[in-house]
């Protein structure tokens, strides 16, 4: 086991095979048990008082007896020898308990990786053992009054003297500083050096210790969180120096991008606030619903906590390969209904699943749990029963996108888009045909309607391109009445069968684009003028409408509306017909999330390649630290979001939903239905997807300038349809209402 491993650094590519003695069935894991007996019945007072201070380094001494301070350090440390991702486990229930916060953080988090990079030997045994029971308690000693962000201008001096080295200066912001026992930094040793980031030192220092005076710095609620370090000709001996003098500042960025990574380590610190925050706006909604504020805050925590959930896990345990057909390359190849469930919820043998138990249980489905176990215990890794599972995109979904991506960078979208929007559908009726001929057009129709699906996890995967290449037409919508049909030929009358067996062939191999109306939600239906049926719902009846009225101009001209006419031909009638529609509104919802987060997409690669040759002041505008950051927050947007579509697909492909999600393509409710787990997955995303997408589209609207308010520009094209998507089939205020719905 190497030191890197005792570190409390949280790398994947660090990642280990979990240890048996930790990871065991959910119910006999010994931190939930310990942590039931032991975690504070009351919360702690605040620990940045003198009494709270004293109370959580108490609690970080039972911590410590029962080895649970440090999990990943080695036992001779004070540790237990766990797996990253066992931690993460770890902290995760901890949160979720309700246990204190760490007072030790800045040993634990930020001094103890630092010495298990740069550190001696006797460093180690002396400093982290007492660091893991409780007994020192660190503190950052970084900043001074004219040295903040630009750290390496500091001027504290570290001066060689007989045995070690005399600290002189000041010190300020110092975090824990008023109660903790010692302090690491950086001085300045050697003033002579030839530039300002050369010459420091880091050192590791007592608070006590003659010289130092500690005077803390009371906030506007009079805690005294941080505090300044005046330090006058103290002496630190020559083993307190961590690496080499005159290199601190390279060790120091690996202590700051400790601190960075904070919060990818400890996700669980967030994730059990916003499932607290949830479970209190559903107990006091009724209270609380007039402010409007209150009800934006509690609906945000869960789209931010469930890309956690579904974020990607590496594999950590070996895995039997699924029972019966394994997922074939292709998702329009035929093969068994067995075999086709499966494509779209376990993943490839690599053990990329990290399943929960409880998903898709029963016996119809085919569950990722089944499909994937670990071969020891009762419960794959994962988190919480009945909770959902992390998904990867196998090897095969991978190659799906990337195959659909090429073909449609082989068309002229920006032409087909802007005929489009004059009415002239021939152009993009073409485009539709590729997709066709790679079988996209299939992937929401049953096998027995000629189609492959319903593969709702690859179906994302195609719309993601789609959006990147903005294809137009009503993608969403199409897919959404293949559900509604087959559904209600599902044990449904004759003519339900026929009307399915009619239209669903012809919609899987791109004959027949079509569209939906959601008459309870909105009046319009999405290129009606373009689709070969308009298909509209009506309370408890679906009807093949006669044609459509005018259309209307839509904030992208490519997305053209129009009201159905009424009367036409009565298809289905009754409860079956809301139930239907409610599962097709998930579908649709599902299917304009993909589309945003590939329109997003587009948008940050166009614009990044923008500003990479685009000149002002002789060098590219891309080269700015300012335009890196708007980029690299829009990117981190959408990649924030991707989990939580994939996450929807896979609560889709369980057969889960069981209610309308929201709205038809110009934003209203649809009917409404029984809550489910499907919905509220498909609501983060969508909310998620959009959020992101727009916030791209504004990026992109900034970076480009003048450039990209013209319509002549092909960014414009992305600009609106970013707009327009994040309102369709549900807007954000009631995708996260259907969040937080009980």
């Amino acid at each position: 086991m190497t030191l890197s491993h005792c570190s409390s650094v949280i790398s994947v590519s660090r990642a280990v095979p979990p240890s048996p003695a930790l990871l065991t069935t959910a119910s006999s894991r010994p931190w939930r048990r310990w942590l039931a007996a032991h975690t504070p019945a009351a919360p702690l007072p605040s620990l940045e008082t003198a009494e709270g201070f004293a109370a959580h380094r108490a609690w970080e001494r039972a911590l410590a007896a029962g080895r649970w301070s440090a999990v990943t350090w080695l036992e001779e440390y004070g540790g237990r020898g766990a797996s990253v991702i066992e931690r993460l486990l770890f902290e995760e229930e901890y949160y979720a308990a309700g246990a204190p916060g760490r007072v030790s953080q800045n040993g634990i988090s930020l001094l103890a990786p630092t010495l298990f990079e740069h550190g001696s030997a006797e460093q180690r045994a002396r400093i982290l053992p007492p660091m893991a029971r409780g007994e020192t308690i660190w503190a950052q000693a970084w900043s001074e009054p004219e040295s903040g962000s630009d750290l390496a201008s500091l001027r504290s001096t570290a001066r060689r003297a007989d045995g070690g080295w005399r600290l002189s200066g000041q010190k300020t912001w110092s975090s824990r500083a008023a109660f903790a026992d010692r302090a690491f930094g950086l001085f300045r040793s050697d003033p002579a050096a030839d530039a300002p980031h050369r010459g420091l030192t880091y050192l590791m220092f007592a608070l006590d210790a003659p010289g130092v005076t500690v005077r803390p710095i009371g906030r506007l609620d009079g805690k005294p969180a941080f505090a300044e370090l005046f330090l006058d000709e103290v002496f630190v001996p020559d083993e307190d120096v961590i690496g080499e003098p005159g290199q601190g500042w390279r060790i120091a960025m690996g202590t700051a991008g400790n601190e960075r990574g904070l919060t990818l380590r400890s996700p669980g610190r967030f994730t059990a606030a916003a499932r607290r925050l949830v479970a209190l706006w559903r107990e006091r909604a009724d209270e609380a619903g007039s402010e409007p504020g209150i009800e934006a805050a509690a609906r945000r925590p869960w789209t931010c906590w469930a890309p956690t959930a579904n974020c990607p896990m590496p594999p950590t345990t070996r895995t039997r390969p699924a029972r019966g057909p394994t997922a074939t390359p292709s998702p329009w190849r035929a093969r068994s209904p067995r075999a086709r469930t499966r494509s779209s919820a376990a993943s490839s043998p690599s053990g990329c699943w990290a399943c929960r138990r409880g998903a898709g249980e029963g016996d119809g489905s085919v569950a990722a749990a089944e499909a994937v176990r670990p071969v020891a215990g009762d419960e794959p890794i994962g988190r919480r029963e009945g909770a959902r599972m992390r998904f990867m995109l196998d090897q095969a979904q991978t190659d799906f996108g990337r195959t659909v991506d090429r073909m449609l960078g082989g068309a002229d979208t920006p032409h087909a888009i802007r005929a489009w929007g004059r009415g002239e559908h021939a152009p993009g009726r073409a485009v539709w045909g590729r997709l066709a001929n790679t079988g996209v057009t299939g992937l929401a129709v049953p096998e027995a309607y000629e189609g492959v699906g319903p593969l709702p996890v690859e179906l994302g995967v195609a719309y993601v391109a789609a959006g990147r290449h903005a294809v137009p037409g009503p993608l969403a919508e199409t897919a959404a009445a293949a559900v509604l049909l087959a559904a209600l030929a599902e044990g449904g009358t004759a003519r339900t069968g026929q009307v399915a067996e009619g239209w669903l062939p012809r919609i899987a191999d791109g004959r027949a684009p079509v569209t939906l109306a959601a008459a309870d939600g909105g009046p319009y239906a999405l290129d009606a003028d373009a689709a070969d049926a308009v298909f509209a719902v009506a309370g408890e009846e679906l009807w093949l409408a006669p044609g459509h009225g005018p259309v209307q101009p839509s904030f992208d001209p490519a997305r053209r509306l129009a009201r159905p006419l009424p009367g036409g031909e009565l298809l289905a009638r009754g409860p079956a017909v809301a139930a239907a529609a409610a599962r097709a509104a998930d579908w649709a919802a599902f299917a304009t999330a993909a589309l945003s987060l590939g329109t997003g997409l587009a948008l940050v690669e166009r614009t990044a390649a923008y500003v990479g040759q685009r000149i002002q002041f002789g060098r590219p505008i891309g080269s700015f630290q300012a335009v890196k950051h708007r980029l690299a927050d829009a990117l981190i947007g959408l990649e924030f979001a991707r989990p939580l579509l994939y996450g929807a697909a896979v609560a889709l492909a369980s057969g889960s939903t069981g209610g309308a999600l929201v709205s038809g393509p110009a934003g209203g409710a649809l009917a409404s239905g029984s809550t489910s787990d499907a919905r509220a997955e498909v609501a983060a995303a969508k909310v998620a997807t959009g959020a992101a997408a727009y916030a791209a589209a504004r990026t992109a609207l900034q970076l480009h300038g003048a450039l990209g308010c013209t319509d002549e520009y092909d960014l414009s094209l992305w600009i609106r349809r970013a707009r327009a998507l994040r309102s369709a089939w549900g807007s954000p205020s009631v995708c996260r209402a259907r969040v937080l719905a009980p």
